[in-house]
C-alpha cells in the first residue's frame, strides 16, 4: 500500500464521530481479557498456559463479528466492536457448550464490564396441565 492510500485511511478513520482512541481501546482490552481469565478460573490449564494469545481489541475489528475459542472451556467468545453514543462499546456473548444455562451477553466500555443478558437456567415441570419452572 503506497503512503498516499495510507493517508487516506487515516482521514477515513479520523473524521469518524466515534472516539476510538488507543486509550480507550487499551481500557475495553483490559476489561476483556480480566473477564476472559475470570469467565474460566476452573479452566486452569488454559489459567496457568504461559503460552496463551488473548485477543487484541483494536479500530481495524470494528463492527467484524469474532470468535475467540479457549481449549477446555468447550466453548468460547464471540466479540464485536461496535460504537454507541460515539463510544467504542464490545459486545461479548460467551457460552460453555457442555454447561446448560451458560449462555452470557455482556458489553465492555472504558467504565467496566457489564452483564445485560444471560440464558435462564430453570428446570420446567408439567404438573397436572401447569407449568412450573424452577430456577
Amino acid at each position: 500500500m503506497s503512503n498516499k492510500e495510507n493517508s487516506a485511511d487515516v482521514e477515513l478513520l479520523g473524521s469518524s464521530d466515534i472516539d476510538v482512541s488507543s486509550e480507550h481501546l487499551k481500557i475495553i482490552e483490559k476489561y476483556f481479557h480480566e473477564f476472559i481469565l475470570e469467565r474460566n478460573k476452573p479452566n486452569t490449564e488454559f489459567i496457568n498456559n504461559k503460552n496463551k494469545v488473548l485477543p487484541l481489541i483494536t479500530v481495524e475489528i470494528m463492527d467484524k463479528d469474532l470468535w475467540y475459542g479457549v481449549p477446555g472451556m468447550y466453548g468460547g467468545f464471540r466479540y464485536m466492536l461496535n460504537e454507541r453514543d460515539g463510544k467504542p462499546v464490545l459486545v461479548v456473548e460467551s457460552w460453555i457448550r457442555i454447561v446448560a444455562g451458560s449462555w452470557r451477553k455482556h458489553e465492555i466500555n472504558v467504565e467496566g464490564c457489564f452483564l445485560v443478558e444471560e440464558e435462564k437456567n430453570y428446570i420446567r415441570f408439567y404438573n397436572k396441565g401447569n407449568i412450573i419452572d424452577i430456577q
